[in-house]
């Protein structure tokens, strides 16, 4: 049995991926784990004692929200996932460095191989930024399939 993680957001890339998954490489013994990476967003490094507790309540806010539409994401992918009667597993991840999540969960749940989708940013914002999916190809002790943007997508639903 393999089992492939799959990192998944709202976006048409990585909407991508699951249908390159399903449409070229799925096995029927296969388990899918779906995660999503939340990063926290903090506004300020240090906060003043007196602005800890609206800071602590803008925090707890955007988790739930977080939460909210992690749970949003995950019935979107359950349809699709149950459609093709594929086991798979969705896991909601906060992580302030989403590359450090991705491999502690590649270590952690015996994961075999990835298949994630690449943003398509142009040269300059790969060097000056890089992008998640060339350092888990870099850091990850399995194979990584990476998913190139592309003009002619494959639909979720041409399956």
């Amino acid at each position: 049995m393999r089992n492939i993680l799959i990192p998944v957001d709202v976006g048409e890339p990585s909407k991508s991926a699951v249908a390159w998954y399903i449409n070229n490489f799925r096995r029927d013994d296969d388990h899918v784990l779906l995660i999503h990476v939340v990063e926290p967003k903090v506004a300020a490094e240090s906060v003043d004692t007196r602005q800890q507790a609206t800071l602590i309540k803008i925090l707890t806010s955007n988790m739930e929200l977080s939460v909210e539409k992690g749970s949003e994401l995950q019935k979107t992918y359950r349809e699709i996932f149950e459609e093709h009667k594929i086991p798979f597993d969705f896991q909601l991840c906060f992580g302030s460095k989403p590359v450090d999540s991705l491999l502690e969960i590649i270590r952690s749940r015996g994961i075999t191989c990835v298949v994630m989708a690449s943003r398509g940013r142009n040269a300059i914002e790969r060097t000056l930024l890089g992008t998640v999916s060339d350092q888990v190809v870099h850091h990850a002790n399995v194979p990584v399939i990476v998913i190139p943007p592309s003009t002619r997508r494959q639909s979720l639903f041409s399956f």
